[in-house]
């Protein structure tokens, strides 16, 4: 099932794309994509692939855009300060699940 709604959602993406660029620009053009895949991905490894966990990470992750972009005008930070954060978030979830699938022991020896 996950790999048909895979397939599924990549075709109609494909589709989304394609006319995109035939019927309205008519060439490519190169910001058409404001990186919201990566941000799908991130939103679906913080959510567990779960409904709830998923809108609560969706939440999560726009405070963290949101909160950037005004830090970033009230006190000059790097705008990308909030990207760095959620590069950290995946990585960190990356490491929780395959720490979850392999548990390390510690024996003492005698």
């Amino acid at each position: 099932m996950l790999l048909i709604a895979g397939l599924a959602s990549g075709g109609i993406a494909g589709l989304a794309g394609m006319v995109e660029v035939a019927g309205i620009h008519y060439r490519l053009i190169e910001a058409i994509s404001g990186g919201h895949g990566y941000t799908g991905i991130l939103v679906a490894m913080l959510g567990n692939l779960s409904a709830g966990g998923v809108v609560l990470a969706a939440l999560f992750i726009g405070l963290i855009d949101t909160g950037s972009q005004t830090v970033s005008r009230a006190l000059g930070t790097p705008i990308y300060l909030g990207e760095i954060i959620q590069a950290t978030l995946l990585l960190v979830t990356l490491a929780v699940l395959m720490l979850q699938n392999y548990r390390l022991r510690w024996e003492r020896r005698r």
